[in-house]
């Protein structure tokens, strides 16, 4: 099973959503694991319930309110569910409590915007993540920035307010431009509780398909065919 982590203190759950849409369609069995604050999920995938913590969704499944690889296993052990059996786990998180609590994680992600707040709640995410660690090696970090716009305050900025942790930033990064029809198709599938990615944005739909290839591992080819599988969805 491959995990990757998604620490941002900013919405990130359109994005995620996508890509597990896009990582089912390639035929891999994925789970998506809310372990955010506000448990924003319940505003997208219907009937998350505290009964049953696992909801199927668009073809994966949604874990709602958990805060570390140990109670998500303890949980699946007594609903006796294998977690080993899934192929690719998404985890989203915006606690610093719950950023590294995980396991070994194959992909690590920072997902931000530009907005000050989230880029200081940001700084207690990556003080959290590298205050649990034993060591002092270099961490590839993804660089994923949502509402990406013309600004001073750049992925440089960004890098910059936590250059004291030792990071390895990916190249390129993953920028996902200011695009109003991607904030009203997010609305739409809120409401319709569905998955609509076709009017989706190009910057967009690049980073879903750049991100869905690294986590899985699959031939790009694979991911393509998924991506437009997905955009065909009604």
């Amino acid at each position: 099973m491959k995990k990757m982590l998604f620490a941002g203190a900013c919405d990130k759950s359109d994005l995620l959503l996508y890509i597990g849409r896009v990582l089912a369609l390639a035929d891999q069995k994925v789970l998506l694991v809310d372990a955010t604050r506000e448990q924003v999920y319940q505003d997208s995938v219907p009937k998350i319930d505290a009964e049953y913590r696992v909801t199927e969704f668009e073809g994966f499944d949604v874990a709602n309110g958990f805060a570390s690889y140990e109670d998500l296993q303890s949980y699946m052990d007594g609903e006796q569910e294998k977690l080993d059996a899934y192929d690719c786990l998404l985890i989203d998180t915006d606690r610093p409590d719950a950023v590294a609590s995980w396991g070994d994680i194959a992909h690590h992600a920072l997902v931000t915007t530009y907005e000050k707040r989230t880029i200081r709640s940001n700084q207690d995410l990556i003080e959290a993540f590298f205050s649990a660690r034993d060591d002092d090696s270099e961490v590839l970090f993804q660089k994923v920035i949502l509402r990406e716009v013309e600004s001073q305050i750049n992925e440089e900025y960004v890098e910059s307010t936590i250059s004291e942790y030792p990071i390895r930033w990916s190249d390129p990064s993953y920028p996902v431009f200011f695009d109003d029809v991607d904030y009203a198709v997010k609305i739409e599938n809120q409401f319709n509780e569905r998955l609509v990615m076709k009017r989706l944005s190009k910057s967009y739909k690049q980073s879903i398909q750049e991100l869905a290839l690294l986590i899985s591992g699959l031939p790009d080819s694979d991911i393509k065919k998924a991506f437009k599988l997905a955009e065909r969805s009604k």
